[in-house]
């Protein structure tokens, strides 16, 4: 499914591209192209940016997960909303909209769903504009020559109705690419809203990497327990609300930080004792010549004393080493 959006949307983009191409073949000859598509003119390069995002989005793992029956559902709202406000979106209206359809038909959108909203909602633009350009070529508008197009009543109104439509599509795709994704979850998602409507509120403050990361661990639970995700989060809710805990507790299995810590101190120790050790003895091999052997007290006195020199410096080498290793297996 992802990858028929990605084609559809190459297609469309490339028919605009045409057509922006017409539009600048006439400005070079200094013919005048209409107000209606000096908005293609001046706002063509916001598509040329997109088109490298959309690659991204488009054939992310996100579309992928989605089935191909949800994704025309979720494309069909969004439809709707687009045709009912003539293509103008105010953010507001669209997530009160989004809001509306999923509480009329207690249909919750995953978090993955809530994702592709934004990709989605800038195909769509694209669509429309291309099928624009197309009836602008088709009826000649982007010539002024009075000999070849008409001007009577009803062409008038219909450049007045294509000149909003074009106004609308170009700000619309300026308004959805300002948009940022934490607000659409904050807005849109039930399950973000029941998580910050914990009782510890936590959720809430937590930064937005940390709540991405949380996010993530609700949708593979949520799958690997095969349950409805927004279900899930209520339970998950629920039970932290009854403990007086944070979902946190609930969500992530507790680690062992005593014992880890406990086992780090016994590994920092004994390495750093074997190491002051062994090179104990290499210093009383070399002056060795100074004293009888292990034999004689003086030499067990020395073996000791360098024991206690290296000791020190050992433990930094093996700590230096440990936090060296576990920084490269946490990369890895």
């Amino acid at each position: 499914m992802s990858k028929n959006i990605y084609i559809r949307f190459k297609t469309h983009l490339s028919l605009i591209t045409d057509y922006y191409t017409l539009l600048v073949n006439q400005t070079k000859s200094k013919q005048q192209v209409g107000s209606t598509n000096e908005w293609v003119l001046d706002n063509y390069y916001m598509l040329s940016e997109q088109e490298k995002v959309l690659r991204v989005e488009l054939r992310s793992k996100l579309f992928k997960q989605i089935g191909s029956r949800r994704m025309r559902q979720i494309e069909k709202g969004l439809t709707t909303f687009l045709e009912k406000t003539y293509y103008h979106v105010d953010k507001h209206v669209l997530f009160d909209h989004i809001v509306e359809q999923q509480q009329m038909n207690k249909d919750y959108m995953t978090y993955n769903e809530v994702c592709v909203l934004l990709p989605l909602l800038k195909v769509l633009i694209v669509d429309k504009l291309s099928d624009l350009c197309d009836h602008l070529r088709a009826t000649g508008s982007y010539m002024t020559d009075p000999a070849e197009v008409s001007l009577d009543a009803d062409n008038l109104d219909q450049a007045a109705k294509d000149n909003l439509l074009m106004m609308n599509l170009f700000n619309s795709m300026r308004s959805v690419v300002k948009l940022q994704m934490s607000e659409v979850y904050d807005r849109v998602s039930f399950s973000e809203r029941k998580l910050c409507g914990e009782q510890a509120g936590m959720y809430d403050q937590m930064a937005d990497q940390t709540k991405s990361d949380y996010r993530d661990q609700i949708v593979r639970q949520a799958r690997k327990a095969h349950c409805d995700e927004y279900e899930y989060v209520c339970k998950l809710v629920e039970r932290a609300d009854e403990r007086g805990e944070h979902v946190g507790w609930q969500l992530f299995k507790p680690k062992a930080w005593e014992r880890r810590a406990h086992l780090y101190v016994w590994i920092v120790a004994l390495s750093s004792l074997l190491l002051s050790l062994l090179f104990a003895l290499l210093a009383m091999d070399v002056f060795s010549s100074q004293f009888s052997g292990p034999t004689s007290w003086g030499w067990w006195v020395a073996f000791a004393v360098c024991c206690l020199l290296m000791l020190v410096p050992m433990s930094q080498i093996v700590i230096d080493l440990f936090n060296y290793l576990n920084a490269v297996s946490s990369i890895m």
